[in-house]
């Protein structure tokens, strides 16, 4: 089905065609160069500033090489494995995981040369002090509980 100028299923409507007699659209005119007073073109206050590469230009990229500059690796601090098996044993014996008082006194034992070992190498003594505080807060809990035990069983061994 073809439109026609009287068809009525634009609405009426019938774009206007360029270049043709009685069409309001003007045809493409070239664009008016206006005078600049300075003879510069841009005006300087237009003129963006002029920016220094701090960087190299680029250059196309060869076949070997590399497509990124090279990551430079920061070496991590030595590993206090002496204080964090010191810590762990604390925390187990604080818990009441432990049931001798074997493990308070490994775990102080293992604290203290990882204290030791991690001022020596610079790396930080952190969890070697926890350590630490932890199997001492164990032990004495332990030996409490055993001087008590003991006090008890006497008491009962003289009344009884």
């Amino acid at each position: 089905m073809s439109s026609q100028p009287g068809d009525q299923t634009n609405g009426g409507y019938q774009p206007p065609y360029l270049n043709q007699p009685g069409s309001s659209v003007p045809p493409y005119q070239q664009p008016v160069a206006y005078p600049n007073p300075a003879g510069q073109y841009p005006p300087a206050s237009l003129q963006a500033p002029v920016a220094v590469n701090p960087y190299q230009p680029y250059q196309a990229p060869s076949m070997y090489a590399t497509p990124y500059p090279a990551i430079a690796y920061v070496a991590q601090p030595p590993v206090n494995g002496m204080g964090i098996a010191g810590m762990v044993l604390g925390i187990v014996s604080l818990a009441g995981g432990g049931v001798t008082i074997v493990m308070p006194i490994v775990g102080l034992i293992l604290s203290i040369i990882g204290r030791n070992t991690a001022t020596e190498e610079g790396s930080s003594p952190g969890q070697a002090i926890a350590g630490i505080v932890c199997n001492a807060i164990a032990l004495v809990i332990y030996l409490v509980v055993i001087i008590l035990y003991i006090a008890l069983l006497h008491w009962l061994m003289t009344n009884y």
